[in-house]
């Protein structure tokens, strides 16, 4: 489906970011060896620019609502972003006589990555207001998966109906339909826009007759599996001998990605001691009027190969609680001081952290730390999460349930583990900032 909000944001935004660009370079004008040129050329320019750049979001399919898929639009994002910087670049050097600066041109794409993330959240939650109307159709033993995962979803673009089941279960506070024997008669009466399939042990031939008897209504059928969706970015469609299979290449980071990914850990972590140098102070004094007690929390957890490090964070719940009793999952939580629910609710705790990256003991972004107890119990696909370094933001932060527990998360630690990248890290870095400045931060 597409938007024109979306269009409209995006031309306003790149404008309002070219502008910015501009005069920003203007007023850092002292630190450069010559003055920018004046206002009305780049002026002139942003015809050119947006010409350029609107095309390309549109190619990149960027004015479309996409339900469910926010890692594939912000990758696509990214995409559209830097290859209309390159582009422009490469006007720029053809329109000599407009002497365009890089400067200007590479602010405008930092502005850009800072603006259209939240502004596109913003017109998209407006624009899910009309839901569409699904039906869940599969096993006991699949459908409570299926259900988290659409409640994963950023926006509420799902209107759940109820479930189709061999027997009835308690899913959440969905209503139980009927049997699959039935489904042609609720079709009929619910009349959904689509069908969710849910039947890993079903035979081709039944499940063919529910797409079919489904298409029979005209309602959209979508088959789902419990796995394969971690699997999805690395996968490889192919056939053998007319056979369609899928392809799960094993992959390993390269040498390339760890030296990039451990000097921007380091940089970026520099950088934001720097910047939240203030808040080193504010913090601590509030955390010791608020509540007797020490001002960090520190706490065993198991690093990369099972290592133990000790991690930490701004104290925020009370000086007695158990240090090994899981996190908040609600504001409420009577565990946390007032303070404390402050600087929770916009991940100010985390802060301390930056000083686990730069020892190496943790990443920007990655699976997040758990505790040894935890760790222990782990089954063998589970200590897959221990291949690489815990991160201080990862796809549970951005994509994940923050009322469940962080071990019942892992799926996506896996998905991230299989088909991490550095556009994947700039990808979260980048999701993680409107949920942070939107207050999306843990309870």
């Amino acid at each position: 489906m597409k938007s024109k909000s979306l269009l409209w944001i995006d031309i306003f935004t790149l404008s309002f970011s070219w502008v910015l660009a501009y005069w920003t370079r203007y007023w850092l004008n002292s630190i450069f060896p010559r003055p920018i040129n004046p206002f009305l050329p780049y002026l002139k320019f942003l015809p050119y620019l947006l010409l350029v750049s609107v095309p390309l979001h549109a190619f990149f399919g960027l004015f479309e609502i996409r339900r469910g898929k926010d890692i594939e639009e912000m990758e696509n994002f990214l995409k559209a972003v830097l290859l209309s910087v390159l582009v422009v670049m490469s006007l720029g050097f053809l329109f000599r006589e407009l002497s365009i600066g890089r400067a200007v041109i590479f602010l405008f794409a930092v502005y850009n990555f800072i603006f259209l993330p939240p502004l596109r959240i913003i017109i998209k939650k407006k624009l899910a207001k009309k839901p569409v109307k699904i039906i869940l159709v599969g096993e006991e033993e699949v459908l409570p998966l299926v259900y988290q995962k659409l409640n994963d979803v950023s926006f509420p673009f799902y209107n759940i109906l109820g479930y189709v089941s061999p027997h009835k279960i308690k899913i959440g506070k969905l209503t139980y339909l009927g049997k699959p024997e039935e489904l042609e008669e609720i079709l009929g009466e619910k009349k959904p826009d689509e069908v969710f399939l849910a039947f890993p042990s079903y035979s081709r031939d039944k499940l063919l007759s529910l797409v079919i008897l489904c298409e029979k209504y005209g309602v959209e059928v979508k088959l789902l599996t419990d796995l394969f969706g971690i699997f999805t970015q690395s996968a490889e469609l192919g056939e053998v001998d007319g056979i369609p299979i899928c392809y799960l290449p094993l992959r390993k980071p390269s040498f390339i990605y760890n030296f990039v990914k451990r000097s921007a850990d380091i940089f970026l972590s520099i950088i934001g001691l720097a910047v939240t140098l203030p808040l080193w102070i504010i913090i601590p004094i509030a955390i010791k009027l608020d509540s007797p007690g020490p001002v960090f929390f520190i706490q065993e957890r198991v690093g990369k190969g099972g290592k133990i490090f000790r991690m930490f964070k701004f104290r925020t719940m009370y000086k007695d609680v158990s240090p090994f009793e899981y996190a908040p999952t609600s504001p409420s939580d009577p565990r946390i001081t007032r303070v404390g629910r402050i600087i929770r609710r916009m991940s100010l705790d985390e802060l301390p952290q930056l000083i686990n990256v730069l020892k190496g003991e943790m990443s920007l972004v990655g699976p997040r730390p758990e505790m040894p107890f935890i760790v222990e119990k782990y089954e063998e696909w589970q200590k897959k999460r221990l291949e690489v370094k815990p991160g201080i933001t990862g796809l549970w932060q951005i994509m994940g349930r923050k009322d469940r527990p962080l071990h019942e998360n892992l799926e996506y630690d896996f998905y991230y583990i299989r088909n991490r990248s550095i556009l994947l890290d700039l990808i979260i870095i980048l999701k993680t900032l409107p949920q942070v400045l939107l207050r999306k931060g843990a309870y």
